[in-house]
């Protein structure tokens, strides 16, 4: 494998909202990415190729971050594919079930 010059990246949630936000702004820093999400890689498909219109490396790992075997085969690709990371965005998030505001979760849907 040559080795990796640029940086790596590995955005959890990163094909939307914020996530998405960070990942074009560290692609415009010449970052090579890897972007997590739980969406089908055909729902993200367009947000990977408008990344990649900068020269920037990225790859998709579909997972879910609350999962151990998800995290590790997240790092587990991003390292086979790269050699390398520099730099893990937490940005995975997800809101109480039903959308309701912070003062009406429950405790179940905050420990969620």
């Amino acid at each position: 494998m040559a080795k990796h010059l640029k940086r790596v990246a590995l955005i959890t949630g990163g094909s939307r909202g914020i996530g998405r936000g960070i990942a074009r702004s560290l692609a415009g820093d010449e970052w090579d990415l890897t972007v997590n999400g739980l969406r089908d890689i055909t729902e993200v498909a367009q947000v990977l190729d408008d990344l990649q219109r900068s020269e920037t490396d990225v790859i998709y790992c579909r997972g879910d971050v609350s999962q151990s075997a998800d995290r590790k085969s997240m790092l587990a690709q991003t390292r086979n594919h790269f050699g390398r990371l520099d730099l893990l965005v937490n940005n995975a998030v997800i809101t109480s079930p039903g959308r309701r505001d912070i003062l009406d979760a429950t405790e179940e849907a905050f420990d969620w």
